[in-house]
């Protein structure tokens, strides 16, 4: 009778792993779903309807600040752009930039907006040209098939700041 108490519970013990995914099964599962998640997003950029929400904002210093609570955005709509995002950085003495606080804003059209596809590492890289009022801004994205992206944001009247976050479709306006 003990014998048989053994065997059952060891019977539940191995069969639910007997039952359980190999490694190359889970690995090829994983695969499989960021291949179509990759596929996802370029879609999304090819149509150049996205939008960019940062979680953080990392400074050329060093520092590292969280934006997640800030309206911090990033909106791609065909051809023309709605940017607003905190700034945490130093201007150029007397640049026109001095008197704007402290957001890097703009809405208007991009100019030199290209993609460019990294398969190996299923990432698309965007870049695109800003000139507003008074800045003009050069933007570099990376965009990863699961939608985290770090943005890079190079102004000759401003450091350079770096921004990560999520990149997702463009919401419908209400």
């Amino acid at each position: 009778m003990k014998n048989i108490i053994v065997l059952l519970m060891l019977s539940c013990f191995v069969s639910p792993l007997a039952q359980g995914q190999t490694k190359r099964e889970k690995k090829a599962q994983k695969e499989k779903i960021n291949a179509e998640n990759y596929e996802k997003m370029k879609s999304l950029i090819g149509e150049k309807t996205f939008e960019f929400r940062g979680d953080w904002a990392n400074t050329i210093s060093g520092q590292r600040i969280n934006i997640m609570n800030s309206a911090n955005l990033l909106q791609i709509n065909k051809d023309s752009a709605n940017i607003y995002l905190a700034y945490f950085g130093t201007l150029q003495p007397g640049s026109a930039a001095m008197n704007r606080s402290g957001t890097i804003s703009f809405k208007g059209l991009v100019k030199n907006y290209k993609t460019s596809l990294n398969k190996k590492k299923q990432s698309i890289r965007v870049t695109f040209d800003t000139t507003g009022k008074k800045d003009p801004f050069q933007f570099s994205m990376t965009i990863f098939g699961n939608g985290n992206t770090i943005v890079n944001v190079n102004s000759i009247v401003r450091t350079a700041i770096k921004y990560q976050g999520y990149t997702k479709a463009l919401q419908a306006k209400n």
